[in-house]
């Protein structure tokens, strides 16, 4: 006959196993909704700087193709894109090949890269990539040591060269 505390014990023994396998569960479920929203919002910040510091770039484009050739200059759209970045807590930009911001034509294609000189011509706007590096709080746990967003955005400035009619610039506002 089988004493019936013996049957209990080892029940007792299961549950504590049951539990911290719950427990475990719970707590990487909680580290993956917060590192997950937080990687949202990272992934939200990073496309911000990329569209700012386009914007930025575009407007020094507009003001060349307006006809200012003193203010529209490539070291004025390398100034603008930098010190947008910065401004709104991007990685530092590196600039050419293969990765750097490039300058686009009216339907978006590579003209030329930022920072090589001067603007090219039929140049009327430029796309950026930007990227924020993180490291997760509770998934580091997990071995997840870091998680990076990148960002693309174009933006273009040339509405002298075919776009819309009027005085019309894009802007933006900073974070900072």
């Amino acid at each position: 006959m089988v004493h019936p505390h013996s049957a209990w014990r080892g029940q007792r023994g299961q549950i504590v196993v049951l539990f911290a396998a719950a427990s475990t569960a719970i707590i990487l479920l909680v580290g993956l909704v917060i590192d997950g929203g937080y990687s949202l919002a990272q992934r939200r910040a990073s496309q911000n700087a990329s569209d700012f510091a386009a914007l930025a770039g575009a407007r020094v484009i507009a003001e060349k193709i307006g006809g200012n050739t003193l203010d529209g200059t490539d070291p004025n759209v390398k100034d603008a894109i930098t010190t947008t970045i910065r401004l709104n807590g991007g990685a530092p930009i590196t600039f050419g090949a293969p990765n750097g911001p490039i300058y686009v034509d009216t339907n978006g294609a590579f003209t030329g890269y930022v920072n090589a000189g001067t603007i090219p011509t039929g140049t009327v706007g430029v796309q950026v990539d930007s990227s924020r590096s993180w490291k997760p709080f509770f998934l580091g746990i997990a071995g997840i040591g870091q998680w990076s967003a990148v960002a693309t955005a174009p933006a273009k400035g040339g509405y002298a060269a075919g776009g819309p009619g009027g005085n019309v610039v894009p802007a933006g506002i900073a974070e900072a």
